[in-house]
């Protein structure tokens, strides 16, 4: 039985093209090769995590209850996050610099003391950390929904330091399938 990754990593395959019509009644007979490499597999990945959590973040931010302001920076951030999976899903040369910049946002999620919070997740999230609320807690966090949370100054019952691995291991594999993209021309 053949592995996943050796069934993927076939990267050119043919067919056949026939045509033929009353106007043009040759037969036509030539390879047509498609092309799909694991770079484009795994940019594409990437893309999808991205317009996803955009698109939930975005519908889900209207419940929330905080200020105008961190409503409009969640906004934002959520809509950083759909341009740039769709810019880096077309390939265009934009799309790596915003996708590495939103996946950066969203490594370190931080509550320090009731005067500064800030936690930032776009789609998927695997999150470890510290909670320092009472006691000293290691923490866990799996989700597949975005969350935003912010605030300055405030009455925060959050203490904690949190570091998202998965938008790390994003933000690697974004800079793999640049690299690997900077043989081919982007738009």
């Amino acid at each position: 039985m053949q592995s996943i990754g050796a069934l993927l990593s076939c990267e050119v395959y043919t067919f056949e093209v026939f045509e033929t019509s009353k106007v043009f009644p040759l037969r036509v007979s030539e390879p047509v090769p498609i092309f799909v490499s694991m770079n484009d597999i795994l940019r594409y990945i990437l893309a999808g995590i991205q317009i996803y959590g955009g698109v939930i973040g975005i519908v889900t931010l209207g419940v929330l209850e905080m200020p105008w302001f961190f409503k409009w920076l969640g906004l934002t951030l959520f809509i950083l996050s759909v341009v740039s999976g769709m810019l880096l899903g077309l390939n265009r040369k934009l799309g790596f610099p915003l996708s590495r910049l939103n996946f950066a946002l969203q490594v370190v999620g931080v509550g320090l003391l009731s005067t500064f919070l800030f936690n930032y997740h776009s789609g998927v999230h695997i999150s470890l950390g510290m909670d320092f609320v009472e006691t000293s807690v290691i923490i866990f966090n799996f989700g597949l929904y975005s969350e935003f949370a912010a605030g300055l100054g405030t009455a925060v019952d959050d203490n904690h330091v949190m570091i998202n691995v998965f938008a790390i291991w994003c933000f690697a594999k974004c800079m793999r399938v640049e690299s690997g993209d900077s043989q081919n021309k982007l738009e």
